[in-house]
């Protein structure tokens, strides 16, 4: 008995875990019960509500997980609120949901990765439960209150003093003309303000990285690179169409590849006299060492 048992939690047996559906009212919820006797949520179909309540319990026993690419469907969806027994999010439950207005976290979302919330373009309200120990909402802007790192916002125009990081995707896709960065900030992700409406962008002296795409797409003439800065991702800077200039500070000493492209109106590239690695001739950033040209104007 003892040696079948243990065939059945550790290997199944051959046998596929069993998955119950819960029809609520808003969707139908396909769960699976994991091995630490709590239930996951594999699948939300049949979406019939613009608010989208996460079930809490199946049969009196908690929801604690959503599988990756639980929601694939959810053009309907206005408001999803997560209970307070989830813990656990894979990616892609919240991710590129168009019409997403609002968002509410329970209080047992104790970790959350940078990729759970992003790419819902109209996003207007982010709230967490009070008692959650780690989360925190300030400005419209869901913050760690260990970590200080900004995972996602809705639209806002200010960031925080205190946020350390702002995560990846962090204000994708928002339609936000201005934002004010402080200068607590550190580290700017990748996509962090890919396909946002900023004209400009100030960014502080205490920003050491600007992650990949960090900034694609939107429509700042002026951009000023400054000498905190140490390293600009892959295409950071790409397919902004209306920057005419760039000044780069003296500490950036690794500009990764296309960082600049498909910039046509670029018409002015200047470069710190203390930049120990670029100087700037006849429009073009040149590495110094090498003679190599990283890009021109």
């Amino acid at each position: 008995c003892l040696t079948g048992c243990l065939c059945a939690v550790l290997l199944g047996c051959g046998k596929k875990p069993v998955i119950a559906v819960l029809h609520a009212s808003d969707a139908d919820y396909s769960v699976r019960l994991r091995a630490d006797g709590c239930y996951r949520i594999m699948k939300i179909e049949n979406v019939r509500s613009e608010t989208l309540t996460i079930p809490s319990h199946y049969r009196g026993v908690p929801i604690t997980s959503t599988a990756w690419r639980a929601l694939e469907k959810c053009a309907l969806v206005k408001e999803i609120v997560l209970p307070d027994t989830l813990t656990e999010m894979d990616d892609l439950l919240i991710q590129a949901c168009e019409n997403i207005e609002s968002i509410h976290i329970g209080a047992g979302m104790t970790e959350f990765n940078r990729g759970y919330i992003y790419g819902c373009s109209k996003l207007q309200t982010i709230t967490v439960s009070a008692e959650n120990p780690v989360l925190y909402v300030e400005d419209n802007c869901l913050i760690g209150r260990e970590d200080h790192v900004l995972y996602v916002a809705a639209l806002t125009e200010s960031i925080p003093d205190g946020v350390i990081a702002i995560a990846d995707g962090a204000f994708e896709d928002l339609p936000i003309t201005s934002i004010h960065i402080p200068e607590s900030v550190v580290e700017i992700g990748s996509h962090a303000f890919y396909g946002t409406n900023l004209t400009e962008i100030a960014i502080p002296d205490t920003v050491k990285s600007i992650g990949d795409y960090a900034f694609v797409g939107t429509s700042i003439r002026e951009l000023v690179i400054p000498d905190g800065v140490e390293e600009v991702g892959n295409l950071a800077f790409s397919h902004m169409r209306q920057l005419e200039k760039v000044t780069i500070g003296a500490g950036v000493t690794n500009l990764l590849s296309y960082c600049f492209a498909k910039d046509h109106m670029l018409a002015l590239v200047e470069v710190s006299e203390k930049n120990p690695k670029y100087y700037a001739e006849q429009n073009c950033l040149i590495e110094k060492e090498t003679g190599r040209v990283i890009f021109c104007g």
